[in-house]
């Protein structure tokens, strides 16, 4: 019998039921992503990256992106900057006001117009920084979740994994998640997994979460028992595709692989998802917000890309459903029927 790796995990204060959870990811994790992911598995989300002098300012747009809701916990808030008085000042602020309890810091995006402050990936260049920083958090949140995001290196010859590891379990984080691809590499080439062995070897005391081409449930269970991890996070293999979430923990706990869904299963996600948007965003925006997600929901499909060009100028949310309605279900809408008709036969 295949030996079950879908144990609990503890972390800080928290005790996660499944070793899975999705990454923070601009543009995708809002409020309306997180939960969804939930229901087929994440047992941990985290939001959207919010900078910290972003914060400061207290500009709406940051405000919105901490907007949750009592379903969506445990919910980890990602902040980035590099300045370690407003980190710690910030971190505690947003526990405080917003009732979170975990706080994580991104040391791993490698955008340009980041890293170049001296913000996510670009700590890496400066571990007397690093050590600063994750100081101040930890003395600014002694009770609640402090954990890191954070990459093999700037680049190939300047990894840091064993300082790192070192510094996590003398400060006392509570959770290293790391992407082993460096700054320089991008998203670029095959995620080193032993650079993540590397990492849960070297933590005496520390979690270690993996991330990096988990894009199949299949690679789930194959990084679980390569590298020794107590869990994974999963970033863009999980965009329009939670069902990633409940067929890694099938693989997981032993059992076979429960396949992809049918296409009126994937229609109801789709439509449930969409829904969500435009009541959260209104109707424009939230197609807008949509598209991204949409994107994944498709990948794979036969014509998904003529569909995706199709459906590019579509601004309603009524007119996109009726779209896919007929590209998932070969289903096509009287003009005239009223919108709660057609909502009904998705309900």
């Amino acid at each position: 019998m295949t030996q079950s790796l879908a144990n609990p995990v503890k972390i800080g204060r928290f005790t996660l039921e499944k070793p899975l959870a999705l990454a923070p990811m601009c543009g995708i994790t809002d409020v309306i992503e997180r939960p969804k992911n939930r229901k087929f598995g994440a047992s941990l989300c985290f939001t959207q990256m919010v900078s910290a002098e972003g914060y400061v300012r207290e500009s709406n747009r940051t405000r919105e992106l901490l907007d949750y809701t009592p379903a969506d916990d445990p919910l980890g808030v990602q902040i980035f900057g590099s300045t370690p008085e407003v980190l710690a000042r910030v971190a505690r602020d947003i526990c405080d006001r917003y009732e979170v309890q975990w706080i994580d810091l991104n040391m791993g995006c490698p955008v340009r117009k980041v890293a170049c402050h001296e913000a996510g990936s670009g700590l890496l260049k400066n571990l007397p920084l690093v050590r600063q920083i994750w100081e101040a958090m930890r003395k600014a949140l002694p009770n609640e979740n402090f954990t890191v995001k954070v990459r093999a290196g700037w680049d190939d010859k300047s990894l840091v994994i064993d300082e790192l590891a070192e510094m996590a379990d003398g400060i006392g984080l509570d959770l290293l998640t790391i992407h082993p691809r460096t700054r320089a590499q991008g998203y670029s080439g095959q995620a080193d997994w032993s650079r993540i062995a590397r990492l849960k070897e070297r933590c005496k005391t520390t979690p270690v979460f993996g991330s990096g081409d988990l894009l199949a449930p299949q690679a789930i269970r194959a990084m679980m028992e390569e590298t020794g991890v107590d869990g994974c996070s999963l970033a863009r293999g999980a965009i329009g595709n939670p069902w990633i979430f409940s067929r890694g923990l099938a693989l997981l706990e032993g059992e076979s692989d429960p396949g992809e869904p049918t296409n009126r299963e994937l229609f109801e996600v789709i439509c449930d998802h969409l829904r969500g948007c435009t009541r959260t965003y209104g109707d424009l925006r939230g197609v807008k917000m949509f598209r991204p997600h949409l994107a994944g929901y498709l990948r794979g499909r036969r014509n998904a890309t003529q569909m995706r060009r199709q459906i590019f100028g579509i601004k309603t949310a009524e007119e996109l459903e009726d779209v896919l309605r007929n590209f998932l279900l070969g289903e096509h809408i009287d003009p005239d029927a009223s919108p709660g008709t057609r909502n009904q036969e998705v309900a």
